[in-house]
């Protein structure tokens, strides 16, 4: 029999080349869907495998940075080429080549290799100002040392690195490109004592008017974790709300300030979901609240810290201003006084929330004893019947060993990956707690206690309940 021919694979005419002769991992798109799922090692090996590997693999190396000091130690090593190798207008363009590629910096000052040798150095010049030793004619507002960072957070390590030096050195990295910026740690911490910290004042008016006048500049995400600053921050902060005013959508601020001084501005911001702010009081709270429920009910994310108590007045006033927020997926309140969440409570919380997955009810001083009346089995109870298919973490400033008024039994929380009690309180009997818990948590549910030693009874029985 004779043997036929096979027919030749025909091209589609110039729309795409012959299936025989297509190397996908030659298609850069393909190649960083690959490295998307390999370690750092196998990535630092793609980029020496040939050029057209090199910048997709050094694109996903730099793209999501969690330290600063692999960035600045190119500073340091390009510093000591002599010039007759490369020219500094060469060191220039090689730095900004590695800075363009990161589009997120995550970077904590207290837990970084930016204090070795030859990093130290550099990271002292860009927090004093004088980053123009390394690299010539970078200066502030808009350096563009990173100029497509999409995300910023940073965490200062005080006392190590002043207030004021560590807003300098954020200042560098503030672009047009920004939408995301986190600062944390600003606290104008004096000593690093544990019991008695002393603080001080921070001048934050340069860093706030870097927000303000960069022109491009439009965030989405404000994060400032910060204490009272000197003069009036109103100089400074109104024009900063102002300018991110159509775009903000998330803001935190804990300096008490902002509510103080602010609440006109933070109501009027038009795309605003996510707020985390602390307030001087109950009374204040409640207000604030209130009318931020009038302006902005559709809030998805209310992060609130309440300073000195005025009265269960105020509370339960605090509490019906809160319901008013009907599409409310995460609540956490830190209170300085609390009733228990009886059921007629529970149900309304639920009816107000039906979306609500985060739930966290915590002491502002907790470690005081005495100084807060918990929450008990009963609040526990009522808040596991009414949310038992939607809660997926939960946090309670819990005394565990207190009879309930109205003794009710608990439903199991099906959904839920975190348990947190905050609790100083003995827990009693570990073998009865720990059946009590099991019956309300999954067994893949996390128990996180924030007085853990003398828990660890019940942590062992709990795990037996859920091994039998």
């Amino acid at each position: 029999m004779a043997k036929k021919n096979r027919p030749k694979y025909e091209p589609d005419y110039g729309e795409s080349e012959p299936i025989r002769e297509t190397k996908p991992l030659q298609i850069p798109e393909i190649l960083i869907r690959v490295l998307d799922f390999s370690d750092l090692a196998v990535k630092g090996v793609a980029t020496r495998v040939c050029r057209r590997w090199s910048e997709p693999a050094l694109e996903m190396i730099w793209r999501d940075q969690t330290d600063l000091a692999p960035f600045l130690r190119i500073f340091a090593l390009l510093k000591n080429i002599r010039n007759s190798r490369m020219s500094p207008p060469e060191k220039s363009e090689r730095i900004k080549s590695y800075g363009a590629r990161i589009r997120a910096l995550r970077f904590d000052a207290s837990d970084s290799a930016i204090h070795e040798s030859g990093t130290a150095e550099v990271f002292q010049a860009l927090c004093s100002g004088r980053i123009d030793q390394y690299l010539p004619g970078v200066s502030l507002p808009a350096s563009g040392l990173l100029p497509n960072l999409h995300t910023l957070q940073w965490k200062a390590d005080e006392p190590h690195t002043p207030a004021e030096e560590t807003l300098r050195a954020v200042s560098y990295f503030l672009y047009p490109t920004l939408k995301q910026l986190d600062v944390s740690g600003i606290l104008g911490k004096l000593a690093a004592m544990v019991h008695t910290p002393l603080y001080r004042a921070v001048e934050y008016g340069p860093f706030l008017r870097t927000l303000t006048t960069m022109d491009g500049l439009r965030l989405e995400r404000l994060d400032l974790q910060m204490r009272e600053s000197t003069g009036k921050l109103a100089d400074e902060a109104i024009p900063c709300l102002l300018r991110h005013y159509s775009t903000l959508i998330h803001f935190r601020a804990w300096t008490t300030e902002f509510v103080r001084h602010f609440q006109t501005e933070l109501w009027g911001l038009p795309k605003l979901r996510s707020l985390e702010v602390a307030t001087d009081d109950t009374t204040q709270a409640a207000q604030f609240v209130e009318g931020l429920a009038d302006a902005r009910p559709e809030i998805e994310l209310v992060n609130l810290s309440v300073g000195a108590k005025t009265g269960l007045g105020e509370l339960r006033r605090l509490w019906k201003a809160l319901k008013r927020f009907e599409r409310l997926t995460q609540l956490t309140l830190r209170l300085p006084e609390m009733e228990e969440v009886l059921e007629e409570d529970a149900r309304s919380m639920r009816e107000a929330w039906p979306a609500l997955s985060c739930l966290f009810i915590l002491s502002t001083d907790w470690w005081v004893a005495g100084f807060t009346m918990p929450l008990t089995r009963e609040s526990l109870n009522a808040i596991s019947r009414h949310f038992s298919q939607s809660l997926t973490m939960l946090g309670l400033y819990f005394a565990p060993g207190i009879t309930p008024m109205q003794p009710t039994s608990p439903a199991r929380l099906e959904k839920l990956q975190l348990l947190q009690l905050q609790s100083w309180f003995d827990p009693g009997d570990p073998e009865d707690m720990a059946r009590y818990l099991a019956r309300i948590l999954p067994t893949s549910a996390v128990l996180k206690v924030d007085f853990p030693h003398a828990w660890d009874k019940v942590l062992r029985c709990l795990e037996r309940e859920r091994a039998s």
